[in-house]
């Protein structure tokens, strides 16, 4: 029994020592993980040069990409490769799921709850002294500064973000010209390429709006790569020519990643996607419930230059084609055509002086908006203030881009009447009316030009019609149809054909049309001036 005491006695000391042995081993490999959690906490805030958050409560970091300083989403993908990343070149391990959504969790409340809060910029900024940054999203983390009426290549005191499509932009040259770019661009006349550069110009001002850039030609007009260089001059990207988008979540999701939005070889656009680029070119904003929310709402806002090309008329709607430049290539000669990679690499050699030459334009813009005053003013008259004070730099007289502006838009909303089969009809029907005039409701009216053969989309309820009239009031007195509804209980239209422009040398271009013959003008006699 003695014995048998003395081997328990021993047996429990062993235990004791396995013990403390086992739980010094714990200590150790606890002291372990904490200094190497320390040396990893240590290395992701090394590599953080701070912490912001945007005046919407989005949280950022900036971090350090080579020598450039990049805004990064804390909650975005891009951060989180960051983070794993950062701490495996620190470690030698990679983080774990929850390693990491503690890390980023931490970080955003910094960012939210002790970060200062600052806007976050996509490749064109305006500081608070009235100056732009334009990011040339290079590794150096280099910007073009212009501001008091000229530019110059400096550091950011902006914060950019970057996507993972964006190019560099390269170094522009002072003093160059924008002779070079007709070389890439088969823009004839004086007048459109007046428009051109104007909306070159005008892509550049970091609060719009910018008018919809609408590029027709036919076949073998090199409308795809033209596109394609415009948009390198201001902001070069991959995927830069894209089909159009289905929905207009898809769109603000492309504003949210570009500065300039391309859409290659369209066909036409329905009314809802009219509408929706309508709004994008002036500023709008799409809402849709916050991920994993009842009732939050996550709200994109953008407002955005966009470049669309096609064969056939794409916009028809009244309210898209004001908001529009359309421009006519030329054919390109089967002698002097070139491969489009010998083209792309001419550009390159070429990019620097054009981009010098419009910056010196958008300097002197920014530098004289606020002092030009407009005798006339077009439809976005804060882009044609823009671009009206760089006139004299684009060797063009004062005045002339709004005139031309305002020309345009007023040939634009008569082709848009007299394309539109409703504005078409009524034309004709007040024509046949005793002093050209006519007054009831919007169901007579309905029944009174609605052809035996109906167009596609012919209204088929007062009401639609009354809505497609109010969209295009401005277009129609343009073209000399003035339109006005009385309230009341009578609910009364009133239509007639005033003096200012001949409605039938409008409405007889319709005549040859087959999809009009039946019921445009074919039995009304046109005036002798239109002929």
């Amino acid at each position: 029994m003695e014995n048998e005491g003395n081997i328990l006695h021993l047996e429990t000391d062993s235990l004791n020592i396995i013990s403390e042995a086992s739980s010094n081993e714990a200590q150790k490999t606890q002291k372990t993980q904490t200094i190497t959690t320390s040396f990893r906490d240590q290395a992701i805030q090394d590599a953080i040069s701070n912490l912001i958050h945007t005046p919407d409560n989005e949280p950022y970091a900036i971090i350090k990409r080579k020598n450039a300083q990049i805004a990064v989403h804390i909650q975005s993908s891009e951060f989180q490769q960051f983070v794993n990343k950062t701490a495996y070149e620190a470690t030698g391990r990679p983080l774990n799921r929850q390693h990491i959504d503690d890390t980023i969790g931490l970080l955003a409340a910094k960012a939210m709850y002790e970060g200062t809060e600052k806007p976050v910029f996509l490749r064109i900024g305006k500081r608070d002294d009235g100056g732009i940054e334009v990011d040339l999203a290079n590794d150096s983390g280099d910007v073009v500064l212009i501001q008091n009426g000229n530019w110059q290549i400096s550091k950011p005191t902006l914060c950019f973000r970057r996507t993972a499509r964006m190019k560099p932009l390269p170094e522009p040259t002072k003093g160059g010209s924008i002779d070079k770019l007709w070389k890439f661009i088969n823009i004839t006349t004086v007048r459109d390429q007046a428009l051109m550069l104007a909306w070159l110009v005008g892509a550049f001002n970091p609060e719009g709006p910018y008018p919809i850039l609408i590029m027709q030609a036919s076949r073998g007009s090199g409308k795809t790569t033209a596109m394609q260089l415009i948009r390198n001059l201001i902001d070069p990207a991959e995927a830069d020519k894209r089909a159009l988008f289905k929905n207009e979540q898809d769109l603000y999701i492309a504003a949210e990643n570009n500065w300039i939005m391309s859409y290659d070889n369209l066909d036409c656009l329905s009314g809802k996607q009219s509408d929706w680029l309508c709004r994008i070119s002036t500023g709008g904003a799409f809402a849709t419930r916050k991920l994993y929310s009842n009732k939050t709402e996550s709200v994109m806002e953008a407002c955005r230059p966009v470049i669309m090309n096609g064969i056939e008329d794409i916009a028809s709607r009244a309210d898209l084609i004001s908001r529009s430049i359309q421009l006519t290539l030329s054919p390109i000669s089967t002698d002097t055509a070139k491969s489009v990679n010998e083209i792309k690499s001419q550009f390159e050699r070429d990019q620097p002086e054009i981009l010098g030459f419009l910056l010196d334009c958008v300097a002197d813009g920014l530098n004289g908006k606020d002092t030009v005053k407009l005798n006339q003013t077009p439809r976005m008259a804060d882009f044609a203030q823009f671009v009206t004070s760089a006139e004299r730099r684009l060797g063009l007289t004062d005045g002339y881009i709004t005139k031309t502006l305002i020309e345009r838009q007023l040939t634009e909303d008569q082709d848009s009447v007299a394309m539109d089969p409703i504005a078409a009809q009524l034309a004709v029907f007040l024509m046949r009316q005793p002093d050209q005039k006519w007054k009831g409701t919007m169901t007579k009216l309905l029944s009174a030009i609605t052809p035996d053969k109906r167009p596609r989309n012919w209204p088929d309820t007062a009401r639609y019609l009354s809505q497609r009239l109010r969209q295009m009031k401005t277009q129609l007195e343009d073209a000399g149809v003035f339109v006005d509804w009385k309230s009341g209980q009578s609910r009364l239209f009133i239509a007639e054909i005033v003096d200012q422009v001949c409605v039938s040398s409008v409405f007889c271009v319709s005549r040859e049309d087959e999809g009009y013959a039946e019921f445009c003008v074919n039995d009304f006699e046109c005036s002798d001036d239109c002929q």
